[in-house]
Order: C-alpha cells, then structure tokens, then sequence
C-alpha cells in the first residue's frame, strides 16, 4: 500500500513538473533558408544582411517570442520600471548616426581641413598698398649760379604712390601693378626754371618669373596641392570611422539580442530546478526521497540563482553599451531606459561568398585604401617640391613704366609743358611722355646646398615608406576579407551544430526525467542533464551571435557595410545639434 501511495504521490509531483519544464520539449528544427548564391550579374553590392530586415512571418514569431518571455524580467520578478524603447536594427543604426558623440567629432574634421585648403588659396590674394605725403626741406644755397650769398633753397614736395601685387598661381610669377604721383614746388635754380611748381605722375607694371628654382613647385602652390589632397584623405577617414561606428551599433544591437536570450536561458533553468525542488521535497516528505537529493536540488536551484544574476547584470552593461552608442547623451548616471530589440533573434541567411569578388569590391570601397593612395599622392607633391627647391634660381625680372610731366609756364616764352596735374596723364600715350622698359636676369646658386639635397633624400624616403604602406594595407585587406569569409561560414556551420546539440540534450533530458519518474534516476543527474541543455542553447545564442557579428564585420572588410544600410556619406557627414551639447554649424 506503502509503495502504492508513493507512486501516486510522485505522479503528482510530476505534473506540476512536466507544466513548467514543458519549453524543453524536442524543438522543431527551423527548415534552414534558402541559401543566397553569387551576386546578380551586374550588381555592385556584396551579400546583403537580411537578418536585420525580417519578412511578415518572423515579425509576427518575434511578436509571439517577446509576449511569451518579456524582455524586463530578470532575477526575482523585478522589472526594470523604466521606460521601455522598442527598436529595430535599421532604428538602433540611424539613431547611432544621429547621436553618436565619437561621429559628431569626427564630423568636425572634414570641415576643418576644407578650411585649411581654401586658406591655401589665401597666397595668391593681390595686395594693396598706398602711401602718401608731405615734404618740405630748407638749406644753405651755396651755388653762385642761384644767387648764393646767405640765401637758403626751399623744397616743397607732395608725392603718393598706390600698387597691387600678386602672385600667379601655378606657375610662381609674381606680377605688380604700380602708379604714383607728385607735386615738387623749389626755389633752387629759381632763375633757370620754365615750370613751376612741377607736376609728375607715373604708371607701371614689373613681373618676376622664375625659371628653375620656384617654377610650378613653389612653396604656396604645394602648399595648395596638399592641403586639396588632406582635405580627402579627412572625407574617407570620415567614411571609415562612420563604417566602425556602424558595425559597432550592430554588433552591440546583436549581443543585447542574445543577452536577452541568455537571461530567458536562465530564468527557464531556474524555474526547472525550483520546479524539480519542490518535488524533490515532497517525496522526502513522504519518504520516498533522502534529505541529500533535497541537498542537491537546493544546490542547483542556487547555481541557478546565481547564473541569472550574471546573465542580467551581462544583460543590463549590453543595455548602457548600446543606449550610449544609439542615444549618446541621453544615458545619463540615473537613467532607467531600456532597449527592446524587435528582431527575430533566431532569423539567419545562409551566404555563399566569393573571397575573390569580395576582395575586388574591398579594393574599390575600402575608405582606408583610398586614405593611403592620398597619402602616396601627398609624399609624390613634397618629393617634387623637394627637388625644386634643390634648384639654383634664375628669375627673368621686367618691367615696362610711363610718366607724364607738366607745370606752370613762369617763362617769357611758350611751354610744351605748360598745364594742370591732370594734363599729366594724358602724357602716357604720347610722345611727349617719358618711358622707360628693363628687362634684367637674376642668378643664384648655393653653394654645396647641403640642406636641399638631403631634404630631397628624406622625401624620397617618406614616399617609398608611405607606397610600402599601401601594399601593406592591400596584404592587410586581404587577410580581413579572407578571414571574415571563413568566420561566415564556419558560424553558419555553428548554428547547424548548435541546433543538433540542443535536439540531443533535450533528448537526453527529456528521456532522464522519465527515469527520474520510474525511481531509476536522482535530480541531481536530472539537473547535470538540464545543464547541459541550458549549456547547449548558450551555444547556440553565442554561434548566432557570432554569425550575425561576421556579417558585419564582412561588409566591412569589403567596405560595403554602408550600401547595405543604405547610408548616404554626405547626409551622415552634417554636423547634428545633440542634446547637452551647443556646437553646431549652420
């Protein structure tokens, strides 16, 4: 009768059991999706990341998924109390780029070298100079011919000049354009003079062109060269670090994903062993079971304890990591925000890749390719000024200059130059004008010219060390691109292993509960074998995440993480007004 009592007694127990662990049920093996072959012909894109744009069916088993485990429950029923924000990849990756404080800064960049490039230009800006004034000088009269004899000479002078000066672009020539003028009233040779006071203006133009030293590779036409050059090599550092700042949304998107999975785990394998706790106590009661099986089914419900702990304090830094990476200042000491991911956390693609065609497309879209080739173009600019300046000079110097003079007539007899200051201007188109026309060689050559030379013999060292580095850079693309193919795949054979351990464990545990019900088992090896399913299913959220992350880290190997968020450098590169900060561009 005894034994009898006992049977039914455990039967009871069993239901109750059976009612809490029945999730652990043999699972049915999602049917694998078709997988995605080469690249339409034609088509610039790399493999295109579904798992982040879920069709109709997986939204509605992630809406099932999120009723069925809510996401704001960890370790002892308490919820966060906040407030929740639900989010899709594509969100978490377009709030990313709108508050990330790392890219704000980085947006910075491109506008200041633009500024400093435009500033070059500043070199070839013409130059306006004037200067005028008034002279009057008195001294001894000492010439016999004016009179001598104590008297003194006055000279009364009022004069200007005004000039614009440029350099030529390119070519290094300097050109100035210069007029003057003057009015010069004196007493010396009083008795001589025909005019007076005298009228005198001028106009000319001098040009210097270089001939070696300083022709096309001068200072401030280098000068301009590279800074349009550093100007690019900012845009692409720009695009690269939007890239990183992409692939560290999803891959913080994605862990948060399975943090939340590892937290689900757990609560299901703490609710198994309280489940298998009470039992356990409810057969030792009647006698059926010792008091160490009871020992034992406390420690497991401890261990389990203590795992959920972990899994949500893993859980709650994934939150910080991303609410800082997605909102920027909007995580603050006390906030109480949490993210929901709306993803399928199980959704996958299975990928076929071409490490050949990736490759290509990462030599054409890679951003840092492009920096170092700008780099290259930079070292080529200095290595030609370099090798200018190692030159000796030899400057062609012209000028060409026209003058007009008049006066009052203070003659008995008529004056050619007879007239007023304005008459003095029309002077320069006649003969009655003066010219005057130069044209003078400038030489010189330093000698030993020691500092040139070896200025030229580091630049060719910095520019063979900048193409090393770009062969280097291609070697290093290579490896990333190859390496990323083989983590894709060997993650996606993960999962099929993954999902083959937890059919087996579950197997296993399943077949050992019955045991455990027939008396032919403990729980504690019922709990080593609920152990090894929760283990098996921790595999397999990690072989998802880490399929998910080589995704990502593919696409941006071959540069092509951009295209496939559909982001647009140009509207990304605009400066935001982020909440707690004040500096933005109009």
């Amino acid at each position: 009768m005894r034994s009898i009592v006992s049977l039914l007694l455990v039967l009871a127990t069993a239901v109750p059991l059976a009612a809490a662990i029945a999730q652990d049920e043999l699972p049915v093996e999602p049917s694998a999706p078709s997988g995605i072959g080469p690249v339409p012909e034609g088509s610039t894109e790399g493999p295109v990341d579904l798992s982040g744009t879920p069709d109709a069916e997986a939204v509605e088993q992630t809406e099932a998924f999120e009723a069925q485990m809510p996401i704001n429950r960890p370790y002892g029923g308490q919820e966060f109390g906040g407030e929740q924000m639900t989010l899709r990849l594509s969100d978490a990756v377009a709030k990313g780029i709108e508050n990330n404080l790392n890219l704000q800064v980085q947006r910075y960049d491109p506008l200041i070298a633009y500024e400093g490039a435009e500033a070059t230009w500043g070199a070839f800006d013409p130059t306006f100079a004037f200067n005028s004034g008034y002279t009057s000088t008195k001294e001894a009269n000492t010439n016999f011919l004016t009179g001598g004899g104590g008297l003194r000479n006055s000279t009364y002078v009022t004069d200007g000049t005004a000039s614009v000066g440029a350099l030529v672009p390119w070519l290094g020539a300097s050109v100035a354009l210069e007029t003057g003028g003057s009015k010069v009233d004196t007493q010396q040779f009083a008795g001589f003079a025909t005019i007076r006071p005298i009228y005198e203006t001028t106009a000319s133009i001098t040009g210097t062109v270089p001939l070696l030293k300083g022709l096309v590779w001068n200072e401030p036409w280098t000068r301009v060269k590279t800074s349009e050059v550093q100007y690019a090599g900012t845009r692409e550092n720009f695009r690269a670090e939007l890239m990183e700042v992409v692939r560290f949304v999803e891959t913080q998107y994605w862990d948060l994903v399975a943090q939340k999975e590892s937290v689900r785990v757990a609560e299901k394998s703490l609710e198994t062993a309280l489940s298998l706790l009470d039992q356990t106590q409810t057969e030792y009661e009647v006698g059926v079971k010792s008091k160490v099986e009871v020992v034992e089914a406390e420690a497991g419900v401890a261990a389990r304890e203590f795992d959920l702990i972990r899994a949500t304090n893993r859980y709650r830094t994934a939150q910080d990591t991303l609410i800082d990476s997605v909102l920027g200042t909007q995580l603050t000491a006390g906030s109480r925000l949490e993210i929901v991911p709306a993803d399928d956390p199980e959704a996958y693609v299975n990928y076929q890749i071409d490490t050949v065609e990736a490759a290509e497309k990462a030599f054409i879209n890679r951003p840092e390719l492009r920096q170092a080739e700008y780099e290259v173009e930079r070292q080529e600019f200095e290595l030609r000024f370099a090798k200018n300046q190692r030159l000796p000079q030899l400057d062609v110097v012209g000028s060409y200059g026209v003058s007009g003079t008049r006066g009052d007539n203070v003659a008995a007899t008529t004056n050619p130059y007879d007239g007023s200051y304005d008459d003095t201007y029309g002077d320069w188109f006649t003969d009655q004008g003066g010219r005057e026309f130069s044209v003078r060689g400038v030489v010189s050559i330093p000698i030993g010219n020691v500092g040139a030379r070896h200025r030229v013999s580091r630049q060719q060292l910095e520019l063979r060390r900048s193409k090393t580095a770009l062969t280097q850079l291609r070697q290093q693309i290579i490896l990333e691109v190859r390496d990323g193919a083989r983590n894709l795949e060997s993650a996606q054979e993960g999962i099929e292993a993954a999902n083959r351990r937890v059919t087996a464990a579950a197997e296993q545990l399943r077949a050992e509960r019955v045991r455990l019900e027939y008396g032919e088992s403990t729980p504690f090896n019922v709990l080593l074998k609920e152990e090894d399913l929760v283990e098996a299913e921790n595999e397999k959220i990690f072989a998802l995440f880490t399929y998910r992350k080589s995704v990502v880290d593919l696409h941006r190997a071959q540069g092509t993480i951009l295209q496939t968020r559909n982001i647009v450098v140009e509207e990304a590169a605009a400066l935001r007004r982020i909440e707690g900060t004040s500096e933005y561009l109009r």
